[in-house]
């Protein structure tokens, strides 16, 4: 092996010598002296060894990601979360796969996993919906009648969207129960049924 690695480092010097022979413009370098160098050139890449890249914090965040409910989380992010998987996967059962196509796979669908939304729990909105709904707005003005009504059906919408953001939720019981504490006061606070 030291000899190999010996006899590797003589033709590199010689076929550099070569090199410097063609760039300096010495037209006694024949074409077999070339095609010889690049015979030399491609058995010295031979003995190169590749190496493959570790793939421990890959597999470890192929299993997270396998581990996630996706019907939890709201559709948007899933496709981009999907992709970065099935890349992932592909780097992971690649056998040649070097370490920095290792680090971005792994790196990717970390990413994508972190821009999953989970859908936000509506609880407190179904429970001021049921509230809203048993409000009777008679003795209200007109108006308030008018946004409280405007108000329930936005919330009953938002309730019923699967794809509701956590903000849409929040504005929703906010606009609901500020419509709630106006028909309130209009009606003195007997608008309960």
């Amino acid at each position: 092996l030291h000899s190999t690695s010996r006899r590797q480092r003589q033709m590199c010097i010689r076929d550099r010598n070569i090199l410097e022979r063609v760039q300096a413009g010495d037209a006694s370098v024949t074409q077999d002296m070339v095609d010889e160098s690049w015979q030399n050139l491609i058995k010295a890449m031979q003995y190169i060894s590749f190496k493959q890249g570790d793939k421990t914090d890959l597999q470890k965040v192929i299993d997270l990601a396998n581990s996630l409910d996706l019907s939890q989380y709201l559709d948007e992010g899933q496709q981009a979360f999907n992709d970065a998987l099935t890349a992932a996967e592909a780097v992971l059962a690649d056998g040649n796969a070097m370490q920095d196509e290792v680090d971005q796979a792994w790196k990717a669908l970390l990413k994508a996993m972190s821009e999953l939304r989970l859908k936000p729990s509506k609880d407190a909105l179904e429970e001021l919906i049921a509230s809203a709904e048993s409000l009777n707005t008679e003795g209200a003005d007109e108006e308030t009648a008018a946004i409280f009504r405007s108000a329930l059906a936005r919330a009953v919408s938002v309730f019923e969207d699967e794809q509701a953001t956590e903000a849409e939720v929040a504005s929703a019981e906010k606009e609901l129960q500020t419509a709630i504490d106006q028909v309130l006061a209009s009606t003195g606070g007997s608008a309960q049924n």
